[in-house]
């Protein structure tokens, strides 16, 4: 993610002085982990035969838990097996900065 998938938004403050406000787009991998968990317990299935669903480690989808770094070809894989849009678990985030 970055500059390029961020939104930038103009805001002014109380006292009319422009603040630049950028708009970071954010992978919620918690969310993922909890979908991934909603389903594989629907389907009465460990870990391990979700992993090999998928076809991915099943350390690559227990690192959604922690929210660690992933790999894109292995969280469009989980998403896939899901059966949604990866748009379900990203989140806006706000930095500011004054310009």
């Amino acid at each position: 993610m970055g500059f390029d998938s961020a939104r930038r938004e103009l805001i002014y403050r109380a006292n009319m002085n422009p603040v630049t406000v950028w708009v970071m787009r954010r992978f919620d991998a918690r969310a993922l982990n909890q979908a991934l968990d909603q389903q594989r317990r629907e389907r009465a299935l460990s870990w391990d035969a979700v992993a090999r669903e998928i076809g991915v480690s099943k350390s690559t989808i227990l690192r959604t838990k922690s929210a660690g770094r992933m790999a894109v070809d292995g969280v469009l894989a989980m998403v896939a097996w899901l059966g949604v849009p990866v748009e379900r678990f990203v989140r806006d985030g706000t930095h500011a900065a004054d310009r």
